[in-house]
Parts: structure tokens; sequence; C-alpha cells
């Protein structure tokens, strides 16, 4: 029985992953969003939202967005700085989604009541899940599609 899949069975890339993380010494290889609530997901993809917003929370939740922080763990030498403000290294949740000056600006004129919740989030899943409870569902539609 192997413990590293949901069915007992061996995959290549559970494998992969469990050798990535004795390699390295972390999780990288491994799903990000394993923590997730399903309900957090099955959320998500019910939503009536156009396809490419659903994606896009779905890369958010899972790290996976082309961002200069994951682009640098690939390729050595990239400046990590976001190009917009100067001002902090971009990652996903926490730079390029809230706190670039310039998605600060739009987040103000969105009017939604979000800002705890940016500012205490670690990561899509615990931002998802404390706005989720906050905020109807017509303003998490709204969310989604200002992201």
């Amino acid at each position: 029985m192997w413990g590293k899949h949901s069915s007992g069975l061996y995959t290549v890339k559970t494998g992969y992953q469990l050798a990535y993380g004795i390699l390295y010494g972390d999780e990288r290889g491994s799903d990000v969003t394993a923590g997730a609530p399903a309900s957090l997901w099955n959320w998500l993809w019910g939503t009536q939202l156009p396809q490419k917003t659903k994606m896009l929370g779905w890369k958010c939740g899972k790290g996976i967005l082309p961002v200069l922080v994951s682009l640098a763990s690939r390729i050595p030498n990239t400046d990590t700085q976001c190009k917009i403000c100067h001002n902090e290294t971009e990652s996903i949740l926490m730079h390029a989604l809230f706190t670039c000056s310039w998605a600060q600006k739009v987040w103000q004129d969105s009017q939604l009541v979000i800002g705890k919740e940016m500012r205490t989030s670690t990561n899509m899943v615990d931002f998802l899940e404390m706005v989720g409870t906050k905020l109807s569902e017509d303003e998490l539609r709204f969310l989604w599609i200002i992201a």
C-alpha cells in the first residue's frame, strides 16, 4: 500500500514528489493544496465564473503562477524584484495579487472589505477560507474577477 497517493497505488508523480522532498528537503514537488478542504475547490469549480477565472484561482492555490519567485527557483540569476513597484519580491499571493502598490490601488477601488485577510494570510488557501466565510457569493465572484 503506497501512502503517498489516495488510491494506495504507486504513481510516477508521487514517487517523484517523495524523491524530490528527500533530495532537497522540501515539498516543492508535492501538492501545495494538500491541506485545502475539498469543499473549497468544489466551491471554486462550481461558481458561475468564466473558466479562465477559475483557473487563476486554482493556479494561485497550487502556487504555480509564473511570478518571479517561481521563475527564480527554476532559472538561476533571475531578479525577483517586482518590475512594477520595484519594492518587494514578486510572490504569488502576498505581492502579485495584494501588496504591490498597483494591486493595492485596485483592491481599494473595489471597496471589498478584505484588508485584514490580505495582511494575515500566508497562502491562497488560507485567504480563500477566510474570505469565503466573510463575503457573499456575489462579492466572492467579484473578488475573482478583479484578481
